[in-house]
């Protein structure tokens, strides 16, 4: 069996492998939108939104290199951003239906937590 050393597992990826993966990710992830949008189907394009948004932010951190810097793929500013995204729309959706939000609001709390974190440099 083989098992993976601690320097495999944390190896860096080349600028060239890091840009060749993020425009393959930004190709993949317009192309599945653009697809479920034109199948019309509401839940196959509420799926795939969030897919393509989380797939889309990662191929753009790997397109500008934040990963690399030991910084994390998400900045603490876009953090701030998907978390406050996540709670509104939680909120909204709740209004609409009638529910009582929970997803979205741990989610975006967790955002901010982690946000703030990044940005007082005692995670990476």
């Amino acid at each position: 069996m083989f098992i993976p050393s601690n320097e495999e597992l944390t190896r860096k990826l080349s600028p060239r492998t890091a840009r060749i993966f993020g425009v393959i990710g930004l190709i993949l992830s317009v192309s599945i939108l653009a697809l479920s949008v034109f199948s019309g189907d509401k839940i196959a394009i509420a799926f795939s939104a969030i897919f393509c948004t989380l797939l889309g932010i990662f191929s753009v951190s790997l397109l500008y290199g934040n990963g690399s810097k030991g910084k994390g793929i998400l900045t603490p500013t876009l953090l701030y951003i998907l978390g406050a995204v996540m709670i509104v729309a939680d909120v909204l959706v709740s209004i609409v239906s009638s529910s009582i939000p929970y997803a979205g609001v741990l989610l975006g709390l967790g955002c901010f937590a982690l946000a703030k974190k990044r940005k007082s440099g005692s995670i990476s």
